[in-house]
């Protein structure tokens, strides 16, 4: 005869074995969920570094990267503050290409050692009597800068005023109007927005500063950074990196 004690643990364990099918169930469903949701990289350079058609620098060797790790991954555009705030609170996953001058106040992301573009920041005005030999030299003007730049945002703390853009094109609108007298920007995407917008400001050579730039990913993927290091430093050495460079910044 079964007693009512033993009915009772009969009923609790059967419950107790149900609650853990349901929860490895759950578990299990979360993990291939995990597995399954790709790592975010965010950028916030502008054409052609990045076009939103996948033809551009970072598009191009982002794809390439996580190709060879075998990793989904989405890359996605944000204004360069946003970017590095994004990061660092784990909103996204990565962010590229970025200084070193980042890690200053920002303690949840790991750099990747190797660099993986070298930024020339360029003078631009439309003012041909304007002459730049260095940093201190912007201390007459009113100078226009991308926002979240900091290794630029440091250096121009000197000049007249100071005015942030967004963006490349509100940067150079800002100068063709006047409202500055120099806009800060890299050589690269500086030639190829003028270009775009069909203006024709000058070059002062020699560049204010040659920075090398990084790729940084969230604290929680430092398990990534020594193989993101060695796929970087082979794609270089095979070829691929100068052959992607080559391709997107051909035209």
């Amino acid at each position: 005869m079964i007693t009512r004690n033993k009915t009772h643990r009969f009923w609790n364990e059967i419950r107790y074995l149900l609650s853990l099918i349901f929860l490895t169930g759950v578990l299990t469903s979360w993990s291939v969920m995990a597995q399954e949701k790709p790592f975010v990289m965010s950028t916030s350079v502008g054409a052609p570094l990045y076009i939103e058609d996948g033809s551009g620098l970072f598009n191009l060797l982002v794809a390439e990267i996580f190709r060879r790790l075998n990793i989904d991954y989405v890359l996605i555009h944000q204004p360069a503050q946003r970017a590095i705030i994004s990061t660092n609170n784990g909103s996204v996953d990565g962010t590229t290409p970025r200084a070193a001058a980042i890690e200053k106040n920002q303690h949840n992301i790991i750099r990747i050692p190797q660099d993986i573009f070298n930024f020339e920041y360029m003078a631009y005005t439309k003012d041909p009597s304007i002459k730049i030999k260095d940093w201190s030299s912007l201390k007459p003007y009113t100078v226009g800068i991308i926002n979240g730049w900091k290794i630029i945002e440091k250096n121009v703390s000197g000049a007249k005023s100071v005015t942030k853009a967004n963006y490349l094109d509100q940067l150079f609108t800002l100068l063709d109007l006047g409202r500055v007298d120099i806009a800060i920007l890299d050589r690269v995407m500086g030639n190829w927005e003028l270009k775009q917008l069909g203006l024709n400001f000058i070059t002062i050579e020699p560049p204010l500063l040659e920075k090398l730039n990084y790729i940084y990913v969230h604290k929680r993927h430092k398990n990534l950074v020594h193989d993101i290091n060695q796929t970087v430093i082979e794609m270089k050495k095979d070829g691929t990196y100068k052959a992607i460079y080559i391709k997107a910044l051909s035209n």
